[in-house]
């Protein structure tokens, strides 16, 4: 039994010799080749994302980044005025609650220590008390209450009539509200000159006897601590208004707690050139008597009035 044998395929084309050199006769067309046909490799096909034009085309993430940012610019702004609207009943101090508190702390150090919500329930507690009660009475409440000098308790009671209730009259004090010492709107009034003697110390006791009377005590010469609460152009070069006691006060946190509102002159020979506001100090002094001056609000007020004839500045409490 035979068995045919395939024909055996030949190459594309007629051999180049069939032709000659010069190729196939004129007339007669070469066939495009016949890619995949034995000896012939296939055409790759070009891949579509070889092609630029095949690509599909490329979304920017710039339109997401800025709405990011947008909504997160407005959740902010809504939280914030959110925040602001619940806080702003709790928050919000009136001018005549930080006038009470700033001339509170300035008046009585003390209470310093007390947050701004704690000092305005004093001053509002004063306000609140029963028409009945006295000014002497309330202002020993409160003393004992904060743990500070009576002094103490009737300045806060003062500043808390003033700031907070006006038109607050206390039994024995008049028709109107009980007024506070303010700055004197004029300069110190010349000291006249005291025969100088030795100067001893006295006891905290001792100074608020002189301070009560001073025209009874002219002439003493004592030595006094305190602290200068007003040096300006109103007081003038050669006198300054300042806190004062008969014993020395520790500072406490940037605080001294000097109470009796005193002016002081300089005497003769005596330089106030290195003393400024918020000073604390030792001096030798003599008491000239009482001495009267206007007040801002257009009232008047007397403290005791004492000639230095030495002073050295031993602190501030500016800091």
């Amino acid at each position: 039994m035979s068995v045919t044998q395939p024909p055996q395929q030949q190459p594309y084309g007629p051999p180049p010799q069939q032709y000659g050199a010069y190729g196939p006769p004129a007339g007669m067309q070469s066939q495009p080749p016949t890619y995949g046909a034995p000896g012939i490799p296939q055409q790759r096909r070009q891949h579509p994302t070889d092609s630029p034009n095949g690509l599909p085309p490329r979304r920017s993430k710039r339109p997401f980044v800025i709405g990011g940012i947008v909504a997160a610019l407005a959740l902010a702004a809504t939280l914030f005025v959110l925040i602001g609207t619940l806080s702003s009943p709790e928050s919000t101090t009136t001018a005549a609650e930080s006038q009470f508190m700033a001339s509170t702390r300035a008046a009585a150090p003390r209470f310093a220590d007390l947050d701004d919500a704690a000092l305005i329930q004093v001053g509002k507690g004063i306000c609140a008390k029963p028409q009945g009660e006295t000014f002497i009475s309330v202002a020993a409440g409160v003393a004992s209450a904060q743990r500070v000098s009576q002094a103490t308790g009737e300045a806060v009671v003062r500043l808390a009539t003033q700031h907070l209730c006006s038109t607050r009259v206390w039994p024995g004090t008049g028709a109107g509200p009980v007024r506070t010492h303010t700055a004197p709107t004029t300069s110190a009034a010349p000291v006249a000159p005291v025969a100088a003697g030795p100067a001893k110390t006295i006891t905290a006791r001792e100074w608020l006897l002189i301070a009560k009377d001073p025209e009874a005590h002219k002439g003493e010469r004592i030595v006094v601590y305190g602290e200068v609460k007003q040096f300006d152009s109103a007081t003038g070069s050669n006198g300054f208004r300042a806190n004062v006691d008969g014993v020395a006060h520790k500072v406490r946190y940037g605080y001294a707690d000097y109470e009796t509102n005193t002016v002081l002159g300089a005497g003769s020979g005596v330089s106030l050139a290195q003393v400024v506001q918020d000073d604390l100090f030792k001096a030798e002094v003599t008491v000239v008597g009482s001495y009267s001056y206007g007040t801002q609000i257009g009232g008047s007020t007397t403290v005791p009035m004492l000639m230095i004839t030495k002073i050295d500045v031993t602190g501030s409490t500016a800091g």
